[in-house]
């Protein structure tokens, strides 16, 4: 008996070790973290047609923007993933470390006359494994399709619960014209290289789209995305609508319209409106974000606006854009040293970041560093007059000027010179906002406050910021400069 005692005590023991282990196994074995953030690079062609590269960009641009309204998932822009187009030898896992997500999509597309076979693989970064691998092999003209295929797919591999919105989204076809689309991708393609030459080139293409479907929303938002920074923000304005009225479900073209409404029509109060509702149709849009924290700052809510940049940054940690900006607002708050941080993260990424150099010029200026303000003052005008046609052999020579000048008169002198220039400007290149940074920089309050009531007469583009930018300090005491900001409805 005793000992059956001790066998059953025994038995029992094992038993709790045994379960004790069974537990310890089950939960030692963590499941993978959820996806909460993605990539989608641009797709490789396997052939060697010349408009392949566009389509290759072009798929991964349309399924950024229907993955993009999906709450809790944040994915990378195109702007950000269209430099790993053409890098044959480019790791995927390293572009999804580089861009600091959880998951990267790869792909290849074969397409023959009418045929495309597109294959396509998404992995974990953490690991390499693969969560998820497919291959399509359909029609040429039936891409959209492909598209609709390919989001569900991946949605359904990340085990994301939809909203029958984010559903409805997700399915969404914008045109039944595969021309039109294919013009409006070439177009997308071109408007997110961000220059010149191919914002021109982005123009036709979203113009002739419009003429394929003239009741292509995307199309009509494309063109006005061009058109908004151009001297013909008229038209802008008017394609908005048009895409709005169209689908008025678009909340890019919410962003946009805010945008304009923000530094076009001075319309306050409907800007802040627009944002809202941008970001409520796609809270994963990042410049919706970037655009509200620019007009929180303007209006001085520097603090809801940190919080609102916060959140764009959330979506795309990697930008130099949103980086840079929130130095800026940083810096509107008159925190020079976090300010500084964030302006010298951006030109980390991307060195030749125009705004990062005038930013921190701004910023050792208001710091009281005036031989590093000029240093970066000099970086920004390399950038900026470096890209032109034919300024490579006097863009050395004019800096070099600029040195000596700086040298032999100090800051003082060298805005002196800066001024001439500027007064000398045709009217094509003449910027009361100019003046009155250069007139305050002097300490010349008339004059500077004289351009400022000049500026506010022609509606430039950048004076709202004088309402938050410490530059202007010496002047905010001033009765016409309060009533400038009072007839613009910054001030009360």
């Amino acid at each position: 008996m005793p000992r059956l005692r001790i066998l059953t005590a025994s038995a029992a023991a094992i038993a709790v070790v045994l379960a004790a282990v069974g537990l310890w196994w089950t939960t030692s074995r963590h499941e993978p973290a959820p996806v909460k953030s993605i990539a989608v690079l641009p797709f490789k062609s396997l052939a060697s047609r010349s408009d392949d590269e566009h389509l290759s960009l072009g798929l991964a641009d349309a399924l950024i923007t229907r993955m993009s309204s999906i709450k809790g998932l944040s994915v990378r822009p195109t702007s950000v993933v269209m430099k790993f187009a053409n890098r044959e030898d480019e790791d995927s896992i390293l572009a999804g470390q580089s861009l600091g997500v959880d998951a990267v999509l790869e792909g290849s597309i074969y397409r023959t006359d009418n045929r495309m076979r597109i294959t396509t693989r998404l992995m974990r970064v953490s690991d390499q494994s693969s969560i998820w691998a497919g291959q399509f092999d359909e029609k040429a003209d039936d891409f959209f399709s492909i598209q609709n295929a390919l989001a569900h797919q991946i949605v359904s591999a990340l085990a994301v619960n939809l909203s029958s919105t984010e559903k409805h989204a997700l399915a969404k076809r914008y045109t039944e014209s595969a021309d039109a689309y294919n013009l409006y991708l070439t177009g997308r393609y071109h408007w997110n290289k961000r220059s010149k030459d191919a914002g021109t080139k982005a123009e036709t293409f979203f113009r002739q789209a419009i003429e394929k479907d003239p009741g292509f929303a995307l199309a009509y938002l494309g063109l006005a995305d061009t058109l908004i920074m151009g001297s013909v923000y008229q038209e802008s304005w008017g394609a908005i609508e048009k895409a709005l009225a169209l689908d008025d479900k678009l909340g890019e073209a919410y962003a946009s319209r805010g945008f304009w409404k923000m530094f076009k029509g001075w319309q306050w109060d409907d800007s802040d409106a627009d944002f809202r509702r941008s970001i409520e149709l796609n809270p994963g849009y990042g410049t919706a974000h970037q655009w509200y924290a620019t007009l929180l700052a303007i209006r001085g809510r520097v603090e809801e606006a940190k919080a609102e940049m916060t959140k764009a940054l959330e979506i795309d940690p990697m930008s130099q854009n949103f980086i840079a900006d929130m130095g800026q607002i940083h810096y509107f708050a008159r925190q020079y040293v976090e300010a500084e941080s964030y302006c010298r993260k951006a030109l980390e990424i991307y060195p030749d970041f125009l705004n990062g150099h005038i930013y921190l010029s701004d910023i050792f200026l208001k710091a009281g560093d005036k031989d590093r303000a000029f240093d970066e003052e000099m970086s920004a005008a390399r950038i900026h007059y470096g890209t032109a046609k034919g300024a490579e052999d006097k863009i050395d020579e004019a800096i070099a000027s600029a040195r000596e000048v700086y040298r032999q008169s100090d800051y003082e002198g060298y805005w002196k010179t800066n001024l001439e220039r500027l007064l000398n400007r045709t009217a094509d290149g003449f910027s009361y906002y100019a003046l009155v940074k250069c007139y305050t920089r002097l300490g010349e309050k008339e004059k500077a406050l004289d351009a400022l009531e000049k500026s506010w007469e022609n509606r430039e583009f950048m004076l709202p910021f004088v309402n938050v930018d410490p530059l202007f300090d010496s002047l905010r005491s001033e009765p016409r400069f309060q009533e400038v900001f009072r007839q613009m409805g910054l001030r009360s």
